[in-house]
């Protein structure tokens, strides 16, 4: 008896976009290029087997590489055969691990349709599901698209190819305008959330990513609530807001008991605006914030070298010691790099040195 074949052009059809045609015949967005309107069509033959054509000019084995398919994807299988990323020798079913916007959405716990409407979809990347969410600007076209292959780990987002970051968000800046503040998040799901209980928002493609151009969108916006979550990217948020000239329009928020907006809204989606409306009340401005650090850091280092700076022959005693460590000839030298070296540690070395730490 002839076994059984597989048919591949339902699994084919399945890891593609925007698929339309009728019976044998289907176009469909190529997944090898960046494709606005659907250039690839699929036919299947009298025998089964696939052709696949990208008009723009794709090859086959980038469009099957794209999806996580071989070229024997093309043809019928006998049933028991493995198939690449589906199957195994004994034809048990293996799926790749991978994320699904149903999923994704009962871990945010936001609705799935609210999530569509923002553009966000489900495609094939490189052999498993992954969320598609697109970057839109003003005008509606999207420059860069942010694929979630997973929820945990180090891996789990890609880019797509040729994508040039931009914040997630700048279509709706209307909403900031009419506010008259935006909140400055880390990430799209973060914005999700913000967006769903009517907030403003705008996302930063990850904490280190902030490019100082972008600052231009948040000209006509008095108040920028920025979050600082506690971790190494909150660092490296701080680290940017000091040198952006938004900073004198911060305000930095801190979330209670939670790392981020997403954390908290699915901690408790009842209690979520309540929670956030107190926290924006509680927002610090960024220059408070700095002075307050600033005065910390000359607090700390006048403890710790206290002794040294109320003595009356402080160079003199610099020399001593650099002299005592076989140093010799250098003196003016040495002098001058003492005093630049504390003036950088010092706002005020005199000042701080006569008065001592503050209250």
């Amino acid at each position: 008896m002839t076994p059984r074949t597989l048919e591949p052009f339902e699994r084919f059809l399945d890891r593609l976009e925007s698929v339309s045609g009728e019976g044998d015949q289907r176009m469909a967005k190529c997944p090898g290029h960046d494709d606005h309107q659907p250039s690839l069509s699929i036919r299947k033959a009298m025998d089964g087997k696939l052709l696949v054509k990208c008009h723009a000019g794709c090859s086959i084995d980038a469009i099957l590489k794209a999806i996580g398919l071989r070229k024997r994807d093309l043809f019928p299988q006998p049933r028991g055969r493995g198939h690449h990323g589906e199957g195994s020798g004994d034809g048990a079913t293996v799926q790749q691990p991978g994320c699904t916007l149903s999923e994704y959405a009962m871990a945010k716990k936001l609705p799935e349709e609210f999530l569509r409407e923002l553009g966000l979809s489900e495609i094939w990347y490189q052999g498993r599901k992954a969320i598609r969410t697109p970057y839109f600007l003003r005008d509606g076209t999207d420059p860069a698209a942010q694929f979630r292959l997973a929820f945990d780990g180090d891996n789990r987002f890609r880019w797509r190819g040729g994508s040039k970051l931009c914040p997630y968000g700048l279509w709706r800046a209307h909403e900031w305008k009419d506010a008259g503040h935006t909140i400055l998040v880390e990430g799209a799901s973060d914005c999700q959330t913000l967006w769903y209980h009517g907030f403003p928002a705008l996302g930063i493609p990850g904490a280190d990513a902030w490019r100082e151009e972008w600052a231009d969108h948040l000209d006509d916006i008095p108040k920028i609530y920025v979050v600082i979550e506690p971790d190494a990217g909150g660092k490296a948020v701080r680290r940017w807001i000091a040198t952006s000239r938004i900073r004198n329009r911060v305000r930095i928020v801190k979330l209670p008991d939670a790392k981020d907006v997403s954390e908290l809204h699915v901690a408790d989606p009842k209690k979520f605006k309540r929670r956030l409306k107190a926290a924006l009340k509680a927002a610090t401005p960024w220059l408070d914030v700095d002075e307050a650090e600033r005065q910390q850091r000359r607090n700390d280092v006048f403890r710790q070298c206290k002794s040294l700076l109320r003595r009356k022959r402080i160079l003199e005693s610099f020399i001593e010691t650099l002299t005592e460590c076989g140093v010799v000839g250098e003196t003016l030298a040495a002098k001058l790099l003492f005093l630049a070296l504390v003036s950088r540690l010092l706002d005020d070395p005199v000042s701080a040195a006569v008065k001592g730490p503050s209250a």
